[in-house]
């Protein structure tokens, strides 16, 4: 197993949508949205928090998992776990398919 060189997956308190919506129609509820929108916004005060340490942030995703993707070196790990809402934070791992 290979993995990314300074690439991080924090993973952040908030259950993503999917485990709330679990089917394709609930997904497209008003009350799915909504708590989407929730998570963006928690998702945001991450960001921002990672922004003012100087940690570039890569992407975020809140449907089937609450995780922002960043680019850090290792020796920063600790700070990231830190960072109020973080619950994991796991190198990214480098998939190639066979």
């Amino acid at each position: 197993m290979r993995f990314a060189q300074n690439r991080y997956i924090l993973f952040l308190s908030d259950e993503p949508v999917a485990a709330h919506f679990g089917t394709r129609s609930e997904l497209a509820t008003a009350a799915a949205v909504n708590y989407r929108q929730q998570i963006e916004s928690r998702q945001q005060s991450v960001v921002q928090e990672l922004s003012g340490r100087g940690i570039h942030v890569v992407s975020s995703v809140s449907m089937v998992m609450n995780a922002v993707f960043v680019i850090a070196t290792p020796d920063r790990v600790a700070e990231l776990r830190s960072i109020s809402g973080v619950t994991g934070v796991m190198q990214e791992r480098i998939v190639t398919p066979r």
